[in-house]
């Protein structure tokens, strides 16, 4: 630490450590010389990775590097040149030196402190969420309630639904993390809702609530709209992640971007492939008197390839299927509100518009 600290000035630091353990010749001694070149190599990985959340921050915030105006160096290790240089590399320009970087943390909490306590009025410090805040929901997927970086304290309500007919509970898993299926994230906790009404699925509107305080505990609260039943729980830090945790879930999510982004697409086809079939299976059955033929019979294709691709849980033509079979529905949907009007189904003059 001593030569670390000398070869921010210095280019040359000498190391002396004696007595460092001793054999029956005698007592072992350690000198050597560690020039900043040396230390500049043998850190340069360190460097390296602290320049990864630079890049995110820059990324989360919308900006270019070009558009900040000053960077603040916090931290005794910022003293190091090497650093120095990286953080002018990146913004092509030099950072501000003018705040103590070894008081800056302290400085803070301290003020931190007297916001919380209602000392200091003139001053707000916002702390913000590291990660995303959310549930899982159908097919495994990880739904984000609150956003990462979102200023704390926060709150915020999404509305669910069952998956099945006549659920009368759910289970709320509150995750945290960046992944787009809830097995990658971490799991906070897990409660269930009881006392919904039987209702057929989709009706129930299920609002999921998640509130973080000035002091990062987080208060998750699930309630049925109709019958006002309501389950809650809190999650406190220990429950959460540590910074090493969160830095890995960062950069894990960044590698897997694209095959999470593929993976969630797909499921949510799946999804949607189960209530299409059933509008199709409905709309064969209801108007095969009303409509043309063909068009039927288009419905009744997409619906058999879909069905089929369904037996693979890892098709990507699903995804297509799904919007063949949608557009094929859709069709059919214009061609019986032409019909209920007295048009000719021709796709003549006049527009339908149908809601889904």
């Amino acid at each position: 630490e001593k030569s670390k600290i000398e070869l921010s000035s210095a280019m040359v630091s000498e190391i002396h450590l004696p007595f460092l353990t001793a054999d029956a010749t005698g007592p072992k001694h350690f000198q050597a010389a560690l020039t900043r070149a040396r230390f500049n190599e043998i850190t340069a990985n360190l460097v390296e990775d602290t320049m990864e959340p630079v890049q995110m921050a820059i990324e989360d915030s919308g900006l270019g590097p070009d558009q900040i105006e000053n960077v603040l160096l916090v931290g005794g290790s910022t003293r190091i040149p090497a650093v120095q240089d990286a953080i002018k590399r990146f913004f092509q320009k030099d950072p501000v030196k003018s705040v103590n970087p070894d008081e800056a943390v302290a400085l803070g909490a301290a003020i931190q402190a007297s916001i919380l306590a209602g000392e200091t009025h003139d001053l707000l410090l916002l702390d913000v969420t590291p990660l995303s805040l959310g549930i899982e929901t159908a097919g495994g997927l990880f739904t984000r309630i609150i956003e990462r970086n979102t200023t704390v304290p926060t709150s915020k309500t999404m509305v669910f639904t069952t998956t099945e007919d006549s659920q009368t509970s759910v289970e709320v898993h509150c995750l945290q993390g960046e992944r787009e299926l809830a097995k990658f994230n971490k799991s906070l906790a897990r409660f269930t809702l009881d006392g919904i009404p039987r209702a057929p699925k989709g009706m129930p509107k299920i609002e999921v609530t998640f509130e973080i305080d000035a002091d990062g505990i987080v208060h998750v609260n699930a309630r049925d709209a109709a019958s006002n039943v309501k389950q809650s729980i809190v999650i406190r830090r220990s429950s959460g992640l540590s910074r090493t945790d969160v830095e890995r879930l960062e950069v894990e999510a960044k590698e897997h971007f694209e095959q999470d982004r593929q993976q969630r697409e797909l499921i949510a086809a799946r999804i949607k492939a189960e209530t299409l079939l059933g509008d199709a299976e409905r709309t064969i059955a209801k108007y095969a008197g009303v409509v043309e033929k063909a068009n039927l019979q288009e419905v009744q294709q997409n619906l058999e390839l879909l069905k089929e691709a369904l037996g693979n849980t890892e098709n990507p033509d699903i995804i297509t299927l799904v919007e063949k079979l949608d557009s094929s529905l859709m069709e059919v949907g214009r061609l019986i509100y032409s019909a209920s009007r007295g048009a000719v189904p021709d796709g003549g003059s006049g527009t339908a518009a149908v809601e889904k």
